[in-house]
Formats: structure tokens, sequence, C-alpha cells
């Protein structure tokens, strides 16, 4: 059985709340809860009414997010690092966030809802959780340019006809959320870890 060694106690593997070897981590924003509560329900209406159902999986509101930066699998013992840098990361910018265009991107099998351009001081903001998370070691981005989404169905061979769908926006700021996947059969569930 694994042992931490904390101020002179020792602690079980059992006692402490991230003991797996490796865990799927990101920092995401949740969006706004009246918007998931209405879109859910806009969303799950259409699609029970189209009988290509079977093509792809609706995502299940409770775990809509725009994922801000991906850290992919990282061990138990950088999860305390982690959670320290996100109390110290600044809040989201005061220019609004929207995400007003529904696209499909094969390659991934997606259904997303993203925007067609957005503001450079998200761009910015970005580059500065990039920053704040490099020292540790953890940062997943492979260069690759970052694009404001969030995806509503995955799996999807045949993008499904949809409604149009209110904006999502992120009109104040907030706090970035550090997030746990836990991936299985019924797909992944989120845990938030600070």
């Amino acid at each position: 059985m694994a042992n931490a060694v904390t101020g002179g106690f020792v602690v079980t593997s059992q006692e402490i709340p991230y003991a797996s070897a490796k865990m799927r981590l990101f920092l995401a924003l949740p969006p706004p809860e009246a918007w998931r509560r209405d879109t859910a329900r806009l969303l799950g209406e259409t699609l029970r009414a189209q009988t290509i159902l079977h093509t792809f999986r609706l995502v299940p509101a409770r775990n809509w997010h725009l994922t801000l930066l991906f850290f992919g699998d990282v061990t138990s013992t950088q999860v305390p690092l982690l959670q320290q840098t996100v109390q110290t990361l600044p809040a989201t910018p005061r220019t609004p966030l929207v995400l007003d265009r529904i696209a499909y991107w094969p390659h991934a099998r997606v259904v997303v809802l993203t925007a067609e351009r957005f503001p450079a001081v998200w761009r910015d903001y970005h580059q500065a959780l990039i920053a704040a998370f490099q020292p540790l070691g953890v940062v997943d981005e492979k260069g690759r340019p970052w694009r404001p989404h969030l995806t509503l169905l995955r799996g999807v061979r045949a993008c499904p006809a949809l409604p149009e769908l209110p904006p999502c926006r992120w009109q104040r700021p907030i706090r970035p959320l550090l997030y746990r996947s836990h991936l299985g059969r019924a797909g992944a569930r989120y845990e938030v870890l600070g």
C-alpha cells in the first residue's frame, strides 16, 4: 500500500483523496447556470424528435464547460501545487466572451458552440494562464491556437439539424476551476477539485 509522509504523520493512500497514480485534469469555466438549463431543454427537445439520434451522443449539460487549459494525466503529487496555483489566478477579463456559432468539427467528430472571433484580451488571458502553469510542467497545449468552445455532441458521424441556440456569455469576471475527468463506460464525469 502506498504511503505518503506529511507533517511527521504517515498517511495511507486510502486517506489521501487524490492518491491514484495519474489523474486527467483541466482548467475550465462553467457556463452560466440559467443558460445551461435553458439550452439543455431546447437541445434535448430538438434531438429527441430526430431519427438519427444513434449517430451521436449528447454531452450531459452538467458536463458543459469552456476549457482554458488541458493538463492531461498528472500525478497525485502535482494536484496540491495545481490547486495552489488556481487560487492565485486572476479572474477572467471584464470584456465579455460570447460563444454564438454552432460548428461541426468532423476531425474530432464533435458539434460545438464557438465564436467566429473573440476579444484579444481573452487570448492574452489564455497566454497568462499558460505562463502561470508552465513552471509546474503540466501544460499540454502542444502549440495549438486556443479555440474557445463548448462541446455539445460527441461521436458525430452525421451532423443533426440543430435549433438556433442562445449565445453563451461570460459577462462578468469569474475564477477558473480545476476539474478532474473520470472516464467510464457511460462517458466522462467531471469533479471540481478547486
